[in-house]
């Protein structure tokens, strides 16, 4: 007679399986961070990134296709807390959402620093895009699309400039620049 498993069963082994692969993304990922510290990107090897991240060549690559790949995903998880953060303010005047904005990029200003050395501003301008058409209300396919994704290469733009320059100007004279980095829907 064959041998059938439990529901139950699958259950708990898919969600052992899902922790396994978080637990692994997340030491390969602190393990590039870690090398970051002490060596150029270019210069990290896969097999010393596994061995700190102490797992195996053939989990790095079912998890990853490159160091590269990795880079994106801890970009990307930056711009999800920027954006998450954001959603838990009632920002009500430009000024200062604009302050709160560069006040959480500053938190995560390493990771979009090595972002933009490896040319992923694009995934930060999608999501300042996504943010603004959220916030906004608009459609994608109407003219607010159009101002949103105006506004989202700009802002990106001031980001990465202020990163690159090493944050020396402060976050509120940046914000007293006047630009609507964030515009309210019109009513």
């Amino acid at each position: 007679a064959e041998r059938k498993i439990s529901e139950k069963s699958l259950d708990n082994l898919k969600r052992f399986n899902q922790e396994n692969k978080a637990i692994t993304r997340e030491s390969i990922e602190i393990s590039l961070l870690q090398l970051l510290d002490k060596k150029d990107f270019k210069k990290i090897t896969i097999s010393e990134l596994v061995e700190r991240a102490g797992v195996s060549r053939a989990a790095f690559y079912r998890n990853y296709g490159s160091k590269e790949e990795i880079l994106k995903s801890i970009f990307e998880s930056s711009i999800a807390k920027i954006t998450k953060s954001l959603d838990g303010y009632n920002l009500k005047t430009d000024l200062y959402q604009v302050g709160l904005f560069l006040k959480e990029v500053k938190k995560e200003a390493k990771i979009i620093s090595l972002a933009i050395d490896y040319n992923f501003e694009q995934v930060l301008t999608k999501a300042v895009y996504d943010f603004l058409e959220k916030r906004n209300g608009s459609s994608s396919n109407g003219a607010g699309s159009y101002l949103n994704s105006f506004w989202s290469s700009a802002i990106v733009s001031v980001i990465s400039k202020w990163v690159k320059d090493g944050m020396k100007t402060p976050a509120e004279k940046i914000a007293k620049l006047g630009l609507p980095l964030f515009p309210h829907k019109k009513k």
